[in-house]
């Protein structure tokens, strides 16, 4: 494909080309590029410092450009026609040459043109189309030096889109001197142009599964290594909340030795739960308890394992204990509840455990406050495995009776059992908790919308509990869901007995959206 060296007067409103699709992939961001392809001088400086900054996603590549970069004669422009091809090719000429990269688009066009100007723009290799930039008022411009490629890919180079560092723009911009400037962690949405942008300024690229420098054990690394050293960490993408956010997650990954089940400190995404539902020592309560804590494991292991081929993280085994069960009779507390021995419950987390999995322990309150059955059981959850489970449907009011009335409780209680957890994970150095609440009736869980949607250290679950046809099943996965704030995660529940009939792991991978826990009773 033929390349063309023109010069046109740029300024404001130039670059007008129509919509560009951004989900092309962003190449190998793992390290801080290669060299340029000729020996001239650097032309391009990224900023000197920028600290612990959030990127907000950013599809033009600008606002990365306007962080990370200080000036820039040179710049790689993605036409808004090209191909996702043409996008990935040029980022790939972004990383290789170390200067940034923009996507235009009708909406971009101002932006970018602002952008070449802050940078000191001289030249401009634009990929994946033919139509060149226009000067589009008669205001005072910049002389920039257009390098062009064609746009139907047809002939030449290995990816087929005919894209290569045109002989005319000066090459070597940065070369093998190019220099570590900090870390950049980027979620599976971050664009591709500001990860390449990031890759171009010498930043180490880190993928995480979630928007938390804490999602893997190679981001908890490479944050806490930046933070000790340097101190450049940014994030591309939504999701991260303020700078001050950032640093302070940061500053945790540091502050807490132990690890999930599957890598990281944060719970969603990042891992997918496969939980057996029973009790320790009645078989009658669920499938767990149905054979010995290591036969158990077992069955949970190969019940994970069917997960693995749907899931793209990791798939990690569980037990959900029922520590106190609801009982007909008021008992000796009058509380219509019985205690399990925390002894004898322990056997089963350490088996769970100590094969990689999670355990999460499971309250039926009775007449008691959620928050009085869970501190019952601190000393179980100070383990960094350990997860707690809320059971709304048996929170009884003074004149309620098991059996007879689906209970309820107010987001408030729930709330309190939040904050003692949160207390409890920052006084023992822990990762992120979970806190699931299960619920089938919306009635279950009153004033939802001042439920806690999450924190730091806990992360929040409603588990949806319904049985029976599989169209009932779906409507109440429907009902239970509406209106639940994004940031919760979503557990399903297949029952072996009750439900008409139960989903194979296959179509309950395919649920949507995708369930981060799914149990078995």
């Amino acid at each position: 494909m033929p390349l063309s060296r023109r010069t046109f007067l740029l300024s404001a409103g130039a670059l007008a080309l129509a919509a560009v699709p951004l989900s092309a992939c962003s190449g190998d961001s793992s390290s801080g590029g290669s060299s340029g392809s000729g020996g001239g001088e650097e032309r391009a400086r990224p900023a000197d410092g920028t600290g612990v900054t959030v990127i907000q996603d950013d599809p033009s590549g600008v606002a990365t450009s306007r962080i990370l970069f200080a000036t820039a004669e040179i710049a790689v422009i993605v036409a808004a026609s090209a191909s996702d091809e043409h996008l990935e090719a040029g980022c790939g000429l972004a990383r290789e040459h170390g200067v940034p990269v923009f996507a235009d688009s009708d909406s971009a066009t101002t932006d970018v043109t602002g952008e070449l100007e802050r940078l000191g723009v001289s030249e401009v290799v634009l990929v994946g189309g033919t139509d060149t930039p226009s000067a589009a008022s008669a205001s005072p411009g910049t002389d920039i030096t257009v390098h062009t490629t064609g746009s139907d890919g047809s002939d030449g180079g290995d990816s087929g889109t005919g894209v290569a560092w045109p002989d005319e723009a000066s090459g070597g911009i940065r070369g093998d001197d190019r220099q570590r400037s900090g870390v950049a962690l980027a979620v599976p949405s971050s664009s591709p142009t500001s990860v390449a942008t990031a890759t171009a300024a010498g930043f180490t690229v880190v993928p995480v599964v979630a928007a938390d420098p804490r999602s893997t054990d190679e981001s908890i690394e490479a944050t806490v290594d930046e933070l000790n050293g340097a101190g450049n960490l940014v994030a591309l993408g939504n999701g991260f909340g303020s700078d001050d956010d950032l640093r302070r997650r940061g500053e945790l990954a540091g502050a807490v030795d132990g690890r999930l089940p599957g890598g990281g400190q944060v719970m969603f995404p990042g891992r997918k739960i496969i939980a057996l539902y029973g009790h320790a020592n009645e078989p009658l309560l669920g499938v767990m308890g149905e054979q010995p804590p290591d036969e158990a494991v077992t069955r949970a292991q190969q019940l994970a394992e069917q997960y693995g081929p749907t899931s793209d993280v990791p798939v990690i085994p569980s037990f959900e204990i029922i520590v106190t069960v609801a009982a007909e009779d008021p008992g000796p507390s009058g509380n219509f509840s019985n205690y399990s021995d925390p002894e004898e419950v322990r056997p089963w987390i350490e088996a769970i455990v100590d094969a990689g999995g999670y355990a999460i322990i499971d309250i039926q309150p009775g007449r008691e406050t959620l928050l009085q059955q869970a501190q019952h059981y601190a000393d179980l959850l100070k383990h960094p495995s350990v997860g707690l489970a809320l059971d709304p449907e048996w929170r009884l009011g003074p004149d309620d009776q098991p059996m007879v009335e689906v209970g309820h409780v107010d987001a408030s209680e729930i709330n309190e059992v939040a904050e003692w957890l949160e207390g409890l994970v920052v006084s023992e150095k822990l990762p992120q908790k979970l806190l699931m609440i299960h619920q089938f009736q919306l009635q279950m869980i009153r004033n939802r919308e001042a439920m806690v949607t999450g924190t730091d250290h806990v992360s929040v679950a409603v588990h949806c509990d319904g049985h029976g046809p599989q169209g009932v099943k779906a409507e109440t996965w429907q009902v239970v869901r509406q209106g639940l704030d994004p940031a919760i995660a979503l557990g399903w529940k297949n029952f072996i007995d009750e439900d008409e009939p139960m989903l194979t792991p296959e179509q309950t991978a395919a649920v949507e959206p995708t369930p981060d826990i799914v149990s078995y009773q």
